[in-house]
């Protein structure tokens, strides 16, 4: 699907699964990053995967994004291990509920909670 200036609107589908959603939801995230960094070159080439002008591939090449996404798995770790296993439980509920709203998930299929 094309959109006015004939740019792609399925952006991501391996990723979103084609579910606008999971779309939505991660082209949100795109601009939250591209509004935050202070790096002009990385900010260009989240500009082209927004609108669809380069894959979400060459984004995820860029050694800004490995910055980015090792300080915050490292940040998501740190919170999980601060959780009780009834919050992870509660956590995980959300995001298998959140999952089948959004058609990433399956009936029947479920985010799994993590033992630590």
């Amino acid at each position: 699907m094309n959109n006015e200036i004939g740019l792609s609107t399925d952006m991501f589908p391996d990723v979103s699964g084609r579910s606008t959603w999971v779309e939505n939801t991660l082209r949100s995230a795109l601009r939250t990053l591209r509004d935050e960094t202070d790096d002009d070159a990385f900010r260009a080439v989240l500009d082209d995967v927004i609108v669809g002008q380069r894959p979400l591939r060459d984004l995820i090449r860029q050694p800004a994004f490995e910055t980015l996404a090792s300080s915050g798995i490292d940040s998501y770790q740190r919170t999980l291990a601060e959780m009780t296993y009834s919050q992870r439980r509660a956590l995980m509920e959300d995001a298998t509920r959140i999952g089948l709203e959004a058609g990433v998930l399956e009936p029947g299929e479920t985010v799994p909670v993590s033992k630590a």
